[in-house]
């Protein structure tokens, strides 16, 4: 169980983090924590089996000296059974030329037991139904490439609507394993995916004022640029500051590219599996 943050504007934008020393609700132990930002094809990521960053992690990540990017995304890991360095998010890979990070919130362990779901090209490292999943979705992006697919994201729509098309299935199919509630981001592209009653929000504007400051009782963002910035979309597993916020239905998918909503799927008639459990109750990773 965790929660999440994601983001894609239509240029380079820094931006801070700062954890909130209580903002972590009683019976609630955190394990991980970690950031990732897309700069091109490339990611940073600085991740930590760690209930808060070290002093000087804190102190680079609250000045924003790092992270810089188009797209970026941040996650918090909660009641783990396996707290390392390898387990933690996000998860980062390289496909077609680009690294794609991931993370996670929900609980998809059946599918580590599932026929047809054995890794292939793209293996886990740590012990998690998390990257197990990502992984996952890597080997049939991989395999859609290879028989000729579009499903990479560049300026146009096209290939958002591809990926849309082939990942909305795949993760659909994944979900009726558990709760699965992800953020994926490449190359100035954000996907969403929500799972469950318990989904993620998503905010799209038009442009962004800097600094902006995004918050709720586990952190602090707070975004930067040079003046106003372009278009710009918003994912987080709850409403980080006034706006129009849009909860996101359990199957439904989106791309954004550049800042932009470029594809959506709804969801088609499955049944999703997996109710967040309710803050101060025990909960998978």
């Amino acid at each position: 169980m965790g929660e999440l943050f994601g983001i894609v504007a239509d240029r380079q934008l820094q931006w801070s983090v700062h954890f909130r020393e209580d903002g972590h609700p009683r019976g609630y132990r955190e394990e991980g924590w970690g950031v990732a930002a897309l700069q091109g094809p490339a990611a940073l990521t600085i991740k930590e089996a760690a209930s808060r960053p070290d002093p000087a992690t804190a102190a680079m990540l609250r000045e924003g000296r790092a992270l810089r990017g188009e797209a970026a995304i941040a996650y918090i890991r909660r009641w783990t059974h396996s707290a390392s360095l390898a387990n933690s998010h996000p998860f980062v890979r390289e496909l077609g030329g680009r690294e794609w990070a991931f993370a996670h919130n929900g609980n998809v362990a059946d599918l580590m037991h599932a026929p047809g779901w054995e890794p292939a090209r793209f293996r886990p490292v740590g012990s998690t139904d998390s990257e197990f999943a990502f992984c996952a979705l890597l080997d049939r992006l991989a395999a859609a490439r290879a028989g000729g697919a579009e499903a990479v994201p560049g300026p146009s729509s096209d290939g958002a609507r591809a990926l849309a098309e082939l990942l909305g299935p795949l993760s659909q199919s994944i979900a009726r394993h558990g709760m699965f509630n992800y953020l994926l981001a490449t190359e100035r592209c954000l996907v969403v995916f929500s799972s469950g009653e318990y989904g993620l929000y998503v905010l799209e504007m038009a442009s962004v004022p800097t600094p902006m400051v995004l918050a709720d009782e586990d952190w602090e963002m707070e975004i930067r640029g040079e003046g106003s910035l372009g278009p710009c979309i918003i994912a987080a597993s709850n409403p980080m500051t006034d706006g129009p916020w849009q909860r996101m239905e359990g199957g439904e998918i989106i791309v954004a590219v550049d800042g932009r909503l470029a594809a959506r799927r709804p969801p088609v008639a499955v049944v999703l599996r997996g109710r967040r459990p309710r803050r101060g109750q025990g909960a998978a990773p």
